[in-house]
């Protein structure tokens, strides 16, 4: 009876021991659950996360010390840390310590030190985000307390969803700055939209009280041309943002000297009014520079980088524009201007980015310059780089392109633009201002001129003014500007008309639709009279694709 109450009250005892083990690991996954739950819910700094990973770390393995460790540089970095982690795994902690950190990123699995400096054991798993290792997450405790397979296992998930959290962290960072630049430059377009806008109201209130052709008038329609060109400038930049971000945009390269490119940008901001104050310098050698570019497009380039050195370089500093030729096309901006803050030099070539400076928002912008400028080099098959010593200490760009072997021979004949034969021209725009001014521009050089409201007002229109050129706009009431098209050139008469699309929208598609639909040329709003004049003058010889 004696053994048969021992061998019950061991029974027992082991019972409860297995229930206390189980109890003991139930608390623990729950610790564990609560954790991953508690991570997957967070949208605090990374710093603070990195920190509650730590701690909470702590409590579940019963250790010491547990540290997140990220990788910078090719060196540990203590970013969060409970108990003395910092110690035990910064850079003045023990060498084998350390060790376990630099074999678990190897490795890319747990590792266990049973024992260091006779007092501590330690174990380190690698954070592994979803495209690259991001740190490692060591913990210590006495060497008394090892950590056997189920501490490993638990380390080892919450290391996995610590890497986890802090990849939707940094993610979770950049949708916010991104989200920040957005209304950033939604504010800045906003009030450059604006600022034009107000000269020209003024402008034209004021043409109503003075001589037309007085002194007054002049200034007053000088002003008017200036800030249009302006509204342009901004438009274009605009719609280039939309082709590069959906990869449509096209370039019409051709071989070229890059002196030529340098010298017309240098002289164009010789004369341009924001340029005043500065000395501008340009300096070249004898021979020529040549790369496979488009010429309107390598002119934005150095135009950008340019305007980007007046408007943060103060009247009276230095601005050198350069170009030289090794293995390889090099042209370089430097000036002498306030600089560009090490934070952000990384990011000054991202779209919508534009360094908070006193000078730059005296002179405004929209942030797009340097990003079209990378794009447009990029497109060329080149490379972009700044360069400054920080704020205060000025700037350089560097643009290198691949260079091509010559120039082609040169075109003779006399380029000027001869002034057209009166013309039948149909008019087809919706908008009432818009159909007036270019009804009288045209009228103004001698053409016979018919404008239509909408689209089937320009059909019958076209049946019975039977025009040589239409100018339609694609988007009217009704039916739309292929449609019309497609109507007039259903015409017997239709064949020899030139149809020309005048339209806000220049994507590749948009111009495949209208070539389908007869189109003979495409022109982007805002269009210049002297696109007009060269249209008209060329028919019907050749196709007009803007």
């Amino acid at each position: 009876m004696r053994n048969e109450g021992m061998e019950d009250r061991l029974q027992s005892w082991s019972t409860a021991r297995v229930l206390d083990e189980l109890r003991r690991r139930q608390a623990r996954l729950e610790q564990l659950l609560e954790i991953t739950h508690e991570l997957a819910r967070s949208q605090v700094r990374e710093e603070l996360l990195l920190q509650r990973v730590a701690e909470r770390g702590a409590q579940v393995l019963a250790a010491d010390a547990l540290g997140v460790l990220l990788i910078r540089d090719d060196r540990f970095a203590v970013r969060g840390a409970a108990g003395d982690a910092a110690e035990v795994f910064g850079d003045t902690g023990p060498a084998r310590a350390r060790g376990a950190l630099a074999t678990a990123i190897q490795t890319g699995a747990a590792v266990v030190v049973p024992e260091i400096d006779g007092d501590r054991t330690v174990v380190a798993v690698p954070l592994r985000g979803a495209w690259e290792v991001l740190g490692v997450l060591a913990a210590a405790r006495p060497a008394a307390r090892p950590f056997g397979a189920e501490d490993v296992e638990v380390m080892t998930t919450l290391g996995a969803h610590a890497a986890t959290a802090l990849e939707n962290a940094r993610r979770y960072r950049e949708v916010r700055e991104a989200d920040r630049r957005k209304d950033d430059f939604l504010a800045r377009l906003a009030h450059e939209l604006r600022s034009p806008l107000a000269p020209i109201v003024h402008a034209l209130h004021l043409l109503d009280r003075v001589a037309a052709h007085g002194p007054q008038g002049v200034q007053l329609r000088e002003i008017m041309a200036r800030q249009t060109r302006h509204l342009g400038c901004l438009v274009d930049d605009l719609l280039d943002v939309s082709r590069i971000r959906l990869g449509k945009l096209s370039l019409r390269p051709q071989p070229l000297d890059l002196r030529d490119v340098a010298r017309r940008s240098f002289e164009a901001l010789q004369v341009a009014r924001h340029a005043e104050g500065h000395e501008i310098s340009l300096s070249m050698g004898p021979e020529p520079v040549v790369v496979n570019g488009d010429p309107a497009r390598l002119e934005q380039i150095v135009g950008n980088l340019l305007q980007n050195a007046v408007k943060y370089t103060p009247g009276g500093a230095a601005i050198h524009l350069s170009v030289e030729s090794s293995h390889e096309a090099i042209l370089r901006v430097h000036d002498r201007g306030i600089g560009i803050d090490p934070e952000m030099l990384p990011h000054i070539f991202q779209m919508f980015t534009q360094a908070d400076r006193s000078l730059d928002r005296a002179q405004g912008g929209l942030g797009l310059g340097l990003a079209l400028v990378r794009a447009l080099v990029e497109y060329h098959g080149g490379t972009v780089t700044a360069e400054s010593a920080g704020l205060g200490h000025g700037s350089q760009f560097t643009v290198r392109l691949p260079l091509c072997a010559s120039l082609p021979a040169a075109a003779t004949g006399d380029p000027s633009r001869p002034r057209p034969r009166p013309t039948r021209i149909l008019v087809v725009e919706d908008n009432p201002d818009a159909r007036e001014a270019l009804r009288a521009v045209l009228e103004m050089e001698g053409h016979r001129v018919a404008a239509a409201v909408d689209g089937f007002d320009g059909v019958e229109l076209g049946a019975a003014f039977r025009p040589e050129i239409a100018f339609i706009d694609i988007a009217l009431p009704g039916l739309d500007g292929y449609e019309v098209a497609r109507r007039l050139r259903a015409r017997d008469d239709g064949k020899r008309m030139m149809l020309v699309a005048i339209t806000g929208r220049g994507q590749a598609e948009d111009r495949r639709q209208a070539q389908a639909a007869g189109f003979d040329g495409y022109l982007v709003k805002p269009v210049v009279p002297e696109q007009l004049f060269d249209v008209i003058a060329r028919v019907p010889e050749a196709e007009v694709w803007d």
